[in-house]
């Protein structure tokens, strides 16, 4: 109910101010004064929903049959929670704005790490009535996931900051969400999924995009990280070293916790 109250709040905001150029459309029907009070509501009202499941759960005697599958959920929800607000502030709900952040590789992982768990939440709770394990294929594209985003720490962390104090919207994308996808993956995630090949398929496409990148920034389509222009040799080095570095390093986790 919340997601389609979302979508057509969304639609009818798009349709009146961007086609028929009238500005403010909630707020000409009564309803808000601005796109960020019904932002809020709509927050609210998932944070009320959540507590009113748990509270469910908890009275019917159902909290503790598998705590492992409600931990999974309430975690996961709140990825997704703070997904939404990150990217909502750092596009301030323009769409351009939006497409245009996304063509960052931090920023796209993060963007495909918000859509996989989404996707795990809708498929676990509707086709296995559990949050506890993933499906075969989102076990292997979320150790993809997970292993980009300990590359995005680094990234910012080491490269992109630029020992400025990161805003809050940096803090949960960089810092916060890879963290959490760590987390998700220690704890929650099914193993024993990894090939010894597959960390080696995830530098090749990583590697890939900083390429693409490059290529295009030689032909002045689009100059996204300039640092690379005179060093990328180098910075595609250390890049692809990580990758490894961490996929297998995520594979002989998952080969311990598989003979455990």
């Amino acid at each position: 109910w919340l997601l389609a109250a979302m979508f057509v709040a969304f639609m009818l905001y798009v349709l009146t101010d961007k086609f028929l150029n009238i500005a403010n459309s909630l707020g000409l029907l009564g309803l808000f004064n601005n796109p960020s009070e019904l932002m809020q509501l709509l927050l609210n009202a998932v944070l009320l929903s959540l507590i009113t499941y748990l509270l469910d759960k908890l009275f019917s005697g159902e909290l503790f049959h598998d705590i492992r599958s409600m931990f999974a959920l309430f975690f996961r929800l709140i990825f997704v929670i703070l997904e939404i607000w990150a990217f909502s502030k750092l596009s301030g709900m323009d769409l351009k704005v939006f497409l245009h952040a996304i063509r960052y590789y931090e920023n796209l992982i993060n963007f495909l790490c918000f859509l996989c768990i989404t996707a795990v939440l809708v498929y676990n709770t509707f086709k296995h009535k559990s949050n506890a394990k993933s499906a075969y294929v989102f076990t292997k594209i979320k150790a993809f996931f997970t292993v980009s985003m300990v590359l995005v720490f680094l990234l910012y962390h080491f490269f992109l900051r630029g020992g400025t104090k990161p805003d809050a919207v940096s803090v949960i994308l960089y810092y916060v969400a890879p963290a959490m996808m760590l987390i998700d993956w220690i704890f929650i995630e099914t193993k024993s999924d990894i090939c010894g090949q597959e960390p080696l398929i995830w530098t090749a496409l990583t590697v890939g995009y900083f390429v693409i990148v490059f290529l295009l920034s030689m032909f002045g389509v689009a100059i996204l990280y300039p640092m690379f222009a005179y060093t990328f040799i180098i910075y595609v080095g250390l890049i692809a070293a990580v990758m490894l570095i961490a996929g297998y390093l995520f594979y002989l986790i998952d080969r311990f916790i598989k003979r455990r």
